[in-house]
């Protein structure tokens, strides 16, 4: 048996790899840029005739993705599979980006909510002595 193994390697059926294409999703709090990896490296197993073509495979990278993502991502013009990648990094950076500045934002509201209060206090005192 492994006198055949050695000769003609693993052989794996298709349905294997479009099994694992088709369920293939990034993982909760996975960068991107690991999941390309990951999903680069399935297509570049699969043997020829199994291959999707590139609007398949376009699609299924999309899919992979939570919702919103998916709806971002699908809003830019991709002509190829490594430009939706790229798209797709870029959308992940401009999520960090948009999710710190409205944690800034919270902040700083609640900072001048509190500065507020004080005002706001003083200012029934001042009528309710007149």
């Amino acid at each position: 048996m492994n006198v055949l193994k050695n000769r003609w390697g693993v052989k794996k059926h298709a349905l294997y790899f479009l099994t694992g294409f088709e369920e293939l999703k990034r993982n909760v709090g996975e960068p991107v840029s690991n999941f390309i990896k990951r999903f680069n490296k399935l297509c570049h197993k699969m043997p020829p005739d199994c291959k999707p073509p590139i609007a398949i495979a376009k699609s299924r990278f999309s899919k992979a993705f939570e919702d919103d993502f998916t709806g971002m991502l699908r809003e830019i013009t991709s002509r190829t599979l490594e430009d939706m990648q790229t798209n797709a990094i870029e959308v992940e950076e401009n999520r960090a980006t948009t999710a710190t500045l409205k944690a800034k934002e919270e902040k700083t509201q609640e900072i001048l909510n509190l500065v507020k209060r004080p005002l706001i206090l003083q200012r029934l005192k001042l009528k309710i002595l007149k």
